[in-house]
């Protein structure tokens, strides 16, 4: 016998509903459709996954061509809308009373210098748990210590509410405030969302806010709401600035490369 199977999607934008029901013998279990829909979703900001999406077997096993999913999903792709243009929204800098570029003195009341450490694997940049203001429950800042020495380049906060409906309302607000944001950085199986936005400013500076629920990546900060504020382009200067004045030193100017040959796999496997 012949699967059939019918799915409904629902997706709501631009302040319109639209309802498609295809009815064929598409190969789409209940989870694979989920999961499909779900990557839909990531793929598009425009596409809000307050749709629903039902999946009725009426008999019989089987597998069919995937195929003839294929025109809903294009149809899916295609009528989400695009991410507005950064340039239409405004630019932010600043974030729990904390502002990118300015220097780290100016928050010598606001930090916890005996927690200063330099960032392992950027040895360009260094991090400062900052006293967390009125809101937030932790965070820290990261600044330069090359050619932006002492400059906040990255502010980190945790917010004090941890559910998820406390992050709804803040990505609503993000996205009146910024627009759709330009990529999507949780995983598939949404334990952990994360969305990302892009800026840049008149003089060419780049930007980048990102806004997570549930993302333990950063064992300091740990899972809940979180916000992140990083001024990318002057990171990727001190990592330049760094590479130029430090690397040789590090490496030795006069050290001789090693000639490569077959590896020691007792020091390469544990024992």
């Amino acid at each position: 016998m012949i699967d059939t199977r019918l799915v409904q999607a629902r997706e709501t934008f631009s302040g319109k509903t639209f309802v498609r029901s295809v009815e064929s013998d598409v190969f789409l279990s209940g989870f694979s459709g989920i999961m499909i829909f779900d990557f839909i979703a990531h793929a598009c900001p425009g596409f809000r996954h307050d749709a629903y999406i039902q999946v009725i077997r009426n008999e019989g096993p089987g597998s069919y061509p995937m195929l003839r999913l294929l025109p809903i999903l294009l149809l899916l792709f295609f009528s989400s809308p695009a991410p507005a243009a950064d340039e239409t929204h405004d630019v932010p800098r600043e974030i729990g009373g904390f502002k990118l570029g300015v220097n780290l003195s100016d928050y010598k009341d606001q930090v916890l210098p005996d927690t200063a450490l330099p960032l392992r694997h950027s040895e360009f940049l260094s991090e400062v748990d900052v006293k967390p203001p009125d809101g937030y429950k932790s965070g820290y800042i990261t600044y330069g210590t090359c050619e932006q020495a002492e400059k906040v380049l990255r502010i980190k906060l945790k917010y004090e509410r941890e559910d998820r409906e406390f992050f709804n309302e803040l990505m609503e607000r993000f996205n009146k405030k910024f627009g759709k944001p330009a990529e999507y950085k949780g995983d598939a199986f949404r334990a952990c969302l994360a969305w990302k936005w892009n800026f840049v400013t008149n003089s060419g500076e780049k930007i980048n806010l990102l806004l997570e629920h549930k993302c333990e990546q950063d064992e300091d900060i740990g899972a809940g709401n979180s916000v992140k504020l990083t001024l990318r382009s002057a990171i990727d200067n001190e990592r330049l600035c760094f590479e130029k004045k430090f690397r040789q030193a590090v490496k030795g100017d006069n050290s001789e490369e090693k000639p490569k040959g077959q590896p020691d796999f007792k020091m390469l496997v544990p024992n």
